[in-house]
Protein backbone atom coordinates (compact mmCIF):
# COMPACT_ATOMS: atom_id res chain seq x y z
CA UNK A 1 0.00 0.00 0.00
CA UNK A 2 2.91 2.74 0.90
CA UNK A 3 4.37 1.43 -2.57
CA UNK A 4 1.38 2.29 -4.42
CA UNK A 5 1.24 5.48 -2.48
CA UNK A 6 4.53 6.82 -3.31
CA UNK A 7 4.21 6.01 -7.08
CA UNK A 8 0.80 8.24 -7.21
CA UNK A 9 1.24 10.69 -10.64
CA UNK A 10 -0.98 13.47 -8.60
CA UNK A 11 0.23 17.18 -8.69
CA UNK A 12 1.14 18.74 -5.54
CA UNK A 13 -2.22 20.78 -5.32
CA UNK A 14 -4.26 17.76 -6.48
CA UNK A 15 -2.74 16.00 -3.55
CA UNK A 16 -3.25 19.25 -1.40
CA UNK A 17 -7.32 19.42 -2.63
CA UNK A 18 -7.71 15.44 -2.24
CA UNK A 19 -6.01 16.37 1.68
CA UNK A 20 -8.50 19.04 2.48
CA UNK A 21 -11.72 17.25 1.08
CA UNK A 22 -10.26 14.14 3.33
CA UNK A 23 -10.30 16.62 6.10
CA UNK A 24 -13.94 18.06 5.75
CA UNK A 25 -15.59 15.11 5.68
CA UNK A 26 -13.33 13.63 8.64
CA UNK A 27 -14.66 16.55 10.99
CA UNK A 28 -18.06 16.89 9.62
CA UNK A 29 -18.72 13.21 9.95
CA UNK A 30 -19.48 12.83 6.02
CA UNK A 31 -18.56 9.36 4.30
CA UNK A 32 -14.86 8.77 4.59
CA UNK A 33 -12.59 10.06 1.56
CA UNK A 34 -9.78 8.52 2.32
CA UNK A 35 -9.02 5.41 5.18
CA UNK A 36 -6.32 6.84 7.80
CA UNK A 37 -2.96 4.94 6.22
CA UNK A 38 -3.90 6.44 2.74
CA UNK A 39 -3.97 9.76 4.31
CA UNK A 40 -1.35 9.30 6.11
CA UNK A 41 1.07 8.15 3.38
CA UNK A 42 -0.31 11.39 1.02
CA UNK A 43 0.34 13.70 3.80
CA UNK A 44 4.37 12.42 4.33
CA UNK A 45 4.19 11.88 0.35
CA UNK A 46 3.05 16.59 0.43
CA UNK A 47 5.81 17.30 3.44
CA UNK A 48 8.32 15.57 1.23
CA UNK A 49 7.58 16.93 -1.85
CA UNK A 50 6.62 20.44 -0.56
CA UNK A 51 7.11 20.95 3.12
CA UNK A 52 6.71 24.54 3.03
CA UNK A 53 2.81 23.92 1.57
CA UNK A 54 0.17 26.32 2.78
CA UNK A 55 -2.01 23.27 3.35
CA UNK A 56 0.15 22.43 6.81
CA UNK A 57 -1.19 25.22 8.35
CA UNK A 58 -4.82 23.99 8.12
CA UNK A 59 -6.03 23.01 11.72
CA UNK A 60 -9.12 21.30 11.20
CA UNK A 61 -11.61 23.03 8.71
CA UNK A 62 -12.76 26.36 8.03
CA UNK A 63 -16.11 24.84 7.00
CA UNK A 64 -16.65 23.64 10.10
CA UNK A 65 -17.35 27.14 11.79
CA UNK A 66 -19.80 29.46 10.00
CA UNK A 67 -22.42 30.90 12.23
CA UNK A 68 -22.11 30.45 16.20
CA UNK A 69 -18.70 30.93 16.35
CA UNK A 70 -16.48 31.32 19.28
CA UNK A 71 -12.56 32.35 19.40
CA UNK A 72 -10.78 30.09 21.16
CA UNK A 73 -9.20 31.68 24.48
CA UNK A 74 -6.02 29.94 23.56
CA UNK A 75 -5.53 27.88 19.79
CA UNK A 76 -6.79 24.34 19.74
CA UNK A 77 -3.66 23.66 17.65
CA UNK A 78 -3.08 19.90 16.12
CA UNK A 79 -0.20 17.84 16.89
CA UNK A 80 2.65 16.69 15.38
CA UNK A 81 3.10 12.50 14.74
CA UNK A 82 6.21 10.48 14.83
CA UNK A 83 6.13 6.87 13.50
CA UNK A 84 9.50 5.90 14.71
CA UNK A 85 11.43 6.31 18.28
CA UNK A 86 14.09 7.81 16.15
CA UNK A 87 11.84 10.31 15.42
CA UNK A 88 10.20 10.38 18.99
CA UNK A 89 14.29 10.93 20.31
CA UNK A 90 14.94 13.82 18.13
CA UNK A 91 11.62 15.65 19.89
CA UNK A 92 13.18 14.34 23.39
CA UNK A 93 16.41 16.46 22.39
CA UNK A 94 14.73 19.17 20.47
CA UNK A 95 12.35 20.48 23.61
CA UNK A 96 15.00 19.73 25.99
CA UNK A 97 17.69 21.88 23.84
CA UNK A 98 14.98 24.74 24.24
CA UNK A 99 15.00 24.49 28.26
CA UNK A 100 17.77 25.00 30.82
CA UNK A 101 15.36 21.49 32.29
CA UNK A 102 17.68 18.42 30.90
CA UNK A 103 15.84 15.52 31.68
CA UNK A 104 12.04 15.11 32.27
CA UNK A 105 9.58 12.28 32.95
CA UNK A 106 7.27 12.11 29.74
CA UNK A 107 3.77 11.44 30.14
CA UNK A 108 2.24 8.55 27.79
CA UNK A 109 -1.71 8.79 27.41
CA UNK A 110 -3.45 6.90 24.67
CA UNK A 111 -4.44 8.84 20.88
CA UNK A 112 -8.16 8.56 21.16
CA UNK A 113 -9.70 8.93 17.69
CA UNK A 114 -12.68 11.27 18.95
CA UNK A 115 -13.84 14.67 18.50
CA UNK A 116 -11.94 17.45 20.23
CA UNK A 117 -14.15 19.73 22.33
CA UNK A 118 -13.28 22.57 25.05
CA UNK A 119 -15.13 23.42 27.87
CA UNK A 120 -14.95 26.42 30.03
CA UNK A 121 -16.10 26.58 33.59
CA UNK A 122 -16.91 29.68 35.18
CA UNK A 123 -18.38 30.53 39.09
CA UNK A 124 -18.92 26.69 39.33
CA UNK A 125 -21.02 25.99 36.05
CA UNK A 126 -20.37 25.12 32.64
CA UNK A 127 -20.37 27.98 30.78
CA UNK A 128 -19.35 26.88 27.00
CA UNK A 129 -18.06 24.48 25.29
CA UNK A 130 -16.67 24.18 21.62
CA UNK A 131 -15.51 22.26 18.79
CA UNK A 132 -11.80 22.38 17.53
CA UNK A 133 -13.24 24.69 14.18
CA UNK A 134 -10.24 25.43 12.53
CA UNK A 135 -8.22 25.68 15.98
CA UNK A 136 -8.98 29.55 16.04
CA UNK A 137 -12.65 29.46 16.18
CA UNK A 138 -15.55 26.59 17.00
CA UNK A 139 -18.70 25.64 17.06
CA UNK A 140 -20.71 26.71 20.15
CA UNK A 141 -22.15 22.71 21.24
CA UNK A 142 -23.03 23.98 25.07
CA UNK A 143 -26.76 22.75 24.68
CA UNK A 144 -25.82 19.34 22.81
CA UNK A 145 -22.52 18.85 25.67
CA UNK A 146 -25.60 19.23 28.20
CA UNK A 147 -26.72 15.82 27.19
CA UNK A 148 -23.32 14.03 27.91
CA UNK A 149 -23.34 12.52 31.37
CA UNK A 150 -19.23 12.84 31.43
CA UNK A 151 -19.39 16.22 31.60
CA UNK A 152 -20.13 17.90 34.64
CA UNK A 153 -22.75 21.15 34.31
CA UNK A 154 -21.53 22.05 37.78
CA UNK A 155 -17.49 22.19 39.47
CA UNK A 156 -16.31 22.48 42.68
CA UNK A 157 -14.28 25.03 41.98
CA UNK A 158 -16.02 28.74 41.20
CA UNK A 159 -12.41 30.19 39.58
CA UNK A 160 -12.79 30.16 35.81
CA UNK A 161 -11.10 26.87 34.34
CA UNK A 162 -11.01 25.58 30.63
CA UNK A 163 -10.05 21.83 30.14
CA UNK A 164 -10.25 20.25 26.39
CA UNK A 165 -10.51 16.67 25.95
CA UNK A 166 -11.96 13.85 23.21
CA UNK A 167 -15.83 13.05 22.57
CA UNK A 168 -15.92 9.27 21.33
CA UNK A 169 -18.64 6.55 21.36
CA UNK A 170 -17.26 3.65 22.78
CA UNK A 171 -17.00 0.36 20.60
CA UNK A 172 -20.19 -1.24 22.48
CA UNK A 173 -22.14 1.51 21.65
CA UNK A 174 -26.13 0.69 21.13
CA UNK A 175 -26.61 3.37 18.61
CA UNK A 176 -27.37 2.17 14.98
CA UNK A 177 -23.61 3.16 13.14
CA UNK A 178 -24.68 1.61 10.01
CA UNK A 179 -21.32 0.27 9.85
CA UNK A 180 -19.60 4.10 9.76
CA UNK A 181 -16.69 5.05 11.63
CA UNK A 182 -17.61 6.17 15.03
CA UNK A 183 -15.33 8.78 14.72
CA UNK A 184 -17.73 10.22 11.90
CA UNK A 185 -21.03 9.36 13.91
CA UNK A 186 -19.89 11.23 16.82
CA UNK A 187 -19.20 14.43 14.07
CA UNK A 188 -22.78 14.37 12.90
CA UNK A 189 -24.23 14.34 16.21
CA UNK A 190 -22.22 16.98 17.24
CA UNK A 191 -23.41 19.38 13.89
CA UNK A 192 -24.94 22.51 16.11
CA UNK A 193 -27.91 22.95 13.16
CA UNK A 194 -29.00 19.10 14.44
CA UNK A 195 -32.90 19.39 15.55
CA UNK A 196 -32.38 16.57 17.44
CA UNK A 197 -29.61 15.98 19.80
CA UNK A 198 -31.27 12.87 21.46
CA UNK A 199 -28.65 10.89 19.97
CA UNK A 200 -25.46 12.78 22.09
CA UNK A 201 -26.66 11.19 25.18
CA UNK A 202 -24.61 7.85 23.83
CA UNK A 203 -21.78 10.39 23.33
CA UNK A 204 -19.05 9.86 26.30
CA UNK A 205 -16.33 12.48 27.33
CA UNK A 206 -13.06 11.87 28.59
CA UNK A 207 -10.75 15.17 30.10
CA UNK A 208 -7.46 15.20 28.35
CA UNK A 209 -6.03 18.63 29.53
CA UNK A 210 -6.17 21.85 31.68
CA UNK A 211 -5.46 24.76 29.79
CA UNK A 212 -5.76 27.35 32.64
CA UNK A 213 -6.93 27.38 35.92
CA UNK A 214 -7.19 31.03 37.28
CA UNK A 215 -7.12 30.46 40.69
CA UNK A 216 -3.67 31.12 41.58
CA UNK A 217 -2.42 27.46 42.02
CA UNK A 218 0.60 27.00 40.20
CA UNK A 219 0.52 23.60 38.69
CA UNK A 220 4.00 22.29 37.96
CA UNK A 221 3.75 19.15 36.33
CA UNK A 222 0.58 17.49 33.69
CA UNK A 223 0.37 14.57 35.95
CA UNK A 224 -0.43 17.74 38.54
CA UNK A 225 -2.98 18.88 36.19
CA UNK A 226 -4.13 14.97 34.89
CA UNK A 227 -4.78 14.44 39.19
CA UNK A 228 -6.80 17.85 39.18
CA UNK A 229 -9.13 16.82 36.53
CA UNK A 230 -9.21 13.75 38.54
CA UNK A 231 -11.01 15.14 41.15
CA UNK A 232 -13.60 16.81 38.91
CA UNK A 233 -14.50 14.86 36.02
CA UNK A 234 -15.78 11.23 35.97
CA UNK A 235 -13.94 10.03 32.99
CA UNK A 236 -10.13 11.45 32.72
CA UNK A 237 -7.19 9.66 30.19
CA UNK A 238 -5.76 7.27 31.53
CA UNK A 239 -1.45 7.81 31.75
CA UNK A 240 1.73 6.49 32.52
CA UNK A 241 4.72 8.23 32.94
CA UNK A 242 8.30 7.21 31.79
CA UNK A 243 12.01 8.47 32.48
CA UNK A 244 13.52 5.34 30.43
CA UNK A 245 12.66 5.87 26.57
CA UNK A 246 13.46 2.52 26.20
CA UNK A 247 10.53 1.43 28.69
CA UNK A 248 8.27 3.31 26.65
CA UNK A 249 9.14 1.85 23.72
CA UNK A 250 8.45 -1.55 24.93
CA UNK A 251 4.98 0.16 26.14
CA UNK A 252 4.38 1.38 22.98
CA UNK A 253 5.19 -1.88 21.36
CA UNK A 254 2.69 -3.95 23.43
CA UNK A 255 -0.09 -1.51 22.47
CA UNK A 256 0.71 -1.65 18.59
CA UNK A 257 0.60 -5.62 19.05
CA UNK A 258 -2.52 -5.78 20.51
CA UNK A 259 -3.16 -3.68 24.05
CA UNK A 260 -4.51 -0.83 21.30
CA UNK A 261 -7.61 -3.01 21.03
CA UNK A 262 -8.53 -3.15 24.87
CA UNK A 263 -9.84 0.14 25.74
CA UNK A 264 -13.51 1.04 25.19
CA UNK A 265 -12.68 4.06 22.77
CA UNK A 266 -10.92 3.71 19.53
CA UNK A 267 -7.06 4.91 19.39
CA UNK A 268 -4.34 5.25 16.74
CA UNK A 269 -1.30 6.00 18.86
CA UNK A 270 -0.08 7.57 22.18
CA UNK A 271 0.52 11.36 23.52
CA UNK A 272 3.91 11.66 24.72
CA UNK A 273 4.00 15.19 26.82
CA UNK A 274 6.77 17.04 28.74
CA UNK A 275 5.76 16.46 32.17
CA UNK A 276 7.34 19.79 33.38
CA UNK A 277 5.05 22.88 32.68
CA UNK A 278 7.86 24.78 32.90
CA UNK A 279 9.87 22.95 30.15
CA UNK A 280 6.09 22.98 28.00
CA UNK A 281 5.72 27.03 28.39
CA UNK A 282 10.37 27.01 27.15
CA UNK A 283 8.99 25.71 23.66
CA UNK A 284 9.39 28.44 20.87
CA UNK A 285 5.93 27.13 18.83
CA UNK A 286 6.53 28.89 16.40
CA UNK A 287 4.23 27.66 13.80
CA UNK A 288 0.11 27.95 13.91
CA UNK A 289 -0.36 24.05 13.60
CA UNK A 290 0.54 21.82 16.30
CA UNK A 291 2.41 22.81 19.97
CA UNK A 292 6.27 21.14 20.36
CA UNK A 293 5.66 20.33 23.72
CA UNK A 294 3.66 16.64 23.52
CA UNK A 295 3.46 14.60 19.82
CA UNK A 296 1.81 11.73 18.71
CA UNK A 297 3.63 8.19 18.43
CA UNK A 298 1.55 6.56 15.43
CA UNK A 299 0.89 2.84 15.81
CA UNK A 300 1.61 0.79 12.76
CA UNK A 301 -1.22 0.14 9.62
CA UNK A 302 -3.54 -2.59 10.23
CA UNK A 303 -3.18 -5.35 8.12
CA UNK A 304 -6.15 -7.70 7.39
CA UNK A 305 -6.44 -10.11 4.41
CA UNK A 306 -9.58 -10.45 2.57
CA UNK A 307 -11.11 -10.83 -1.37
CA UNK A 308 -11.37 -8.18 -3.32
CA UNK A 309 -14.57 -8.30 -5.84
CA UNK A 310 -14.82 -5.51 -7.54
CA UNK A 311 -13.31 -2.10 -8.66
CA UNK A 312 -16.06 1.07 -9.54
CA UNK A 313 -14.93 4.40 -11.05
CA UNK A 314 -16.16 7.62 -9.94
CA UNK A 315 -16.15 11.13 -9.81
CA UNK A 316 -15.37 13.50 -7.27
CA UNK A 317 -16.26 16.70 -6.36
CA UNK A 318 -12.71 18.01 -7.95
CA UNK A 319 -13.36 16.39 -11.41
CA UNK A 320 -11.03 13.29 -10.59
CA UNK A 321 -11.94 10.05 -11.53
CA UNK A 322 -11.25 7.50 -8.34
CA UNK A 323 -10.92 4.26 -8.33
CA UNK A 324 -12.88 2.21 -5.42
CA UNK A 325 -12.29 -1.25 -4.63
CA UNK A 326 -14.75 -3.58 -2.84
CA UNK A 327 -14.17 -6.37 -0.92
CA UNK A 328 -15.55 -8.78 1.65
CA UNK A 329 -16.37 -6.84 4.66
CA UNK A 330 -13.07 -6.25 7.07
CA UNK A 331 -13.03 -5.17 10.67
CA UNK A 332 -10.42 -2.42 11.38
CA UNK A 333 -10.70 -1.34 14.96
CA UNK A 334 -14.70 -2.18 15.81
CA UNK A 335 -15.74 -0.77 12.06
CA UNK A 336 -16.97 -2.92 9.68
CA UNK A 337 -15.17 -1.81 6.22
CA UNK A 338 -16.25 -2.94 2.63
CA UNK A 339 -14.93 -0.10 0.22
CA UNK A 340 -11.95 1.18 0.11
CA UNK A 341 -10.56 4.36 -2.32
CA UNK A 342 -7.80 3.60 -4.43
CA UNK A 343 -6.66 7.15 -4.98
CA UNK A 344 -6.08 6.88 -8.78
CA UNK A 345 -5.66 4.67 -11.61
CA UNK A 346 -1.61 4.14 -11.07
CA UNK A 347 -2.11 2.60 -7.73
CA UNK A 348 -4.75 -0.29 -9.60
CA UNK A 349 -1.96 -0.64 -11.80
CA UNK A 350 1.10 -0.69 -9.70
CA UNK A 351 -1.07 -3.23 -7.13
CA UNK A 352 -1.96 -5.22 -10.08
CA UNK A 353 -5.85 -4.99 -9.37
CA UNK A 354 -7.02 -5.32 -12.67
Amino acid sequence: EQMSIKTTTKTNKEIEQLLIAAKEAYYSGADLVLEDWNFDSLENLLRERNPDSEYFKIVGTESAVSEGKFAHAVPMLSMQKANTLEEIQKWSQRIHSNSKIKSVNLVVEPKIDGNSVSLTYNKGKLARALTRGDGKMGHDITHIAKQIKDIPQTVAPKDEFEVRGELYLPKNTTLETGGKPLRNIVAGLLNPKRSDISGAKHVRFVACRLVSYHDGVEHDLETECLEFLKQHFPNVVPYQTFKDIDKLQAYYEKHDKGDRHSYEFELDGLVIIANSIELQEAQPNTNDHHLDYHIAYKFSNELKRTTLRDIAWQVSRHGSVIPVASFDVTNFGGTNVRHAGLSNAANVEVMKLM
